[in-house]
């Protein structure tokens, strides 16, 4: 695998929460690369003249089973991330990855206990989704904590996953 920057556009980028987004992106050609829940990602933005800017790494929380989209959820607090959340539907960034050991195998970690903070949920999302699809009867135990309920990233997703899977507990 070379791990090469792919051109993707932005498909979505919705509000969850007060400075939390979850942005969507699909390649302009090809398909979505082979990941494991837990990964991430560079992300690559551009200048107005389409050179490559800066690029950070973010933990993809879509499935990878999902193959219709990559999806990531960003705290806006910098000027990266604020220039990820002012990006529209169409907009050119370049993804490249994915990268990272921190993986969850259904087949051989059959239970799982989740710590998390904050938007430090994201690999966790990716996991938990992955889990709901192929790995049902493990057992998952997730602490996630926020400053305030308001802060709560992901909780309409996690409320749906726990009431799919009754082995997710939360």
């Amino acid at each position: 695998m070379t791990n090469q920057p792919q051109r993707y556009q932005v498909q979505k980028i919705t509000l969850d929460v007060p400075s939390v987004f979850i942005w969507q992106v699909i390649p302009t050609e090809g398909e979505i690369f082979n990941y494991e829940p837990g990964q991430f990602s560079m992300i690559h933005l551009l200048n107005a003249d389409g050179s490559f800017w800066k690029k950070k790494p973010y933990s993809m929380s879509s499935s990878p089973a999902s193959r219709d989209h990559l999806e990531f959820g960003i705290k806006a607090h910098g000027e990266f991330t604020q220039k990820m959340a002012s990006l529209a539907p169409g907009d050119a960034v370049f993804i490249e990855g994915p990268y990272g050991f921190f993986t969850y195998h259904a087949h051989t970690m059959p239970d799982l206990v989740i710590f998390a903070g904050g938007i430090g949920i994201t690999p966790f999302v990716s996991m938990i989704r992955y889990a709901g699809e192929f790995a049902r009867d493990n057992l998952i135990l997730m602490f996630y904590c926020n400053k305030t309920e308001k802060d709560i990233a992901y909780r309409e997703q996690l409320d749906a996953l726990k009431a799919k899977n009754p082995n997710f507990t939360a």
